[in-house]
């Protein structure tokens, strides 16, 4: 999809927003992305907020938990990188943020996550894994 097909969608060249929030984009190439932070450029949007992932960290051995954000290296082939990249070669103002997951009716975690949900709410153990470390 284009910038300007984007456009077209949303009302024509009328259309803008001061404000874009976009919780859908993965990567610059294929589907609306691209056209989602042109548009936003071109409406000078007062503010860009992502929402990205914390699938974008590449951790290594000496990675602790939780992660921090300056001193984990990011993959330079993740798509919300290359997104953040991009946006920022345009010049949009952006914020992006990384939530290690999103909870609600349409997350994607359904199998264990209302497993751990019950059992917390039943005041029983939560059974982690080694040291919990997500390497």
């Amino acid at each position: 999809m284009s910038q300007y097909q984007l456009q077209a969608m949303l009302g024509g060249r009328e259309a803008s927003f001061d404000y874009v929030w976009d919780n859908n984009s993965k990567g610059v190439e294929g589907g609306s992305s691209k056209a989602i932070l042109e548009c936003a450029k071109a409406w000078n949007c007062k503010l860009f907020t992502y929402v990205s992932s914390a699938g974008i960290y590449k951790p290594t051995e000496e990675t602790t938990f939780p992660m921090a954000e300056d001193t984990t290296p990011i993959k330079e082939s993740a798509g919300q990188a290359q997104f953040e990249e991009y946006a920022a070669e345009i010049g949009l103002p952006l914020v992006s943020f990384r939530p290690q997951y999103i909870y609600g009716p349409k997350s994607n975690k359904w199998d264990y996550i209302d497993w751990y949900f019950d059992r917390l709410c039943r005041d029983q153990v939560l059974p982690i894994p080694g040291d919990g470390s997500q390497k």
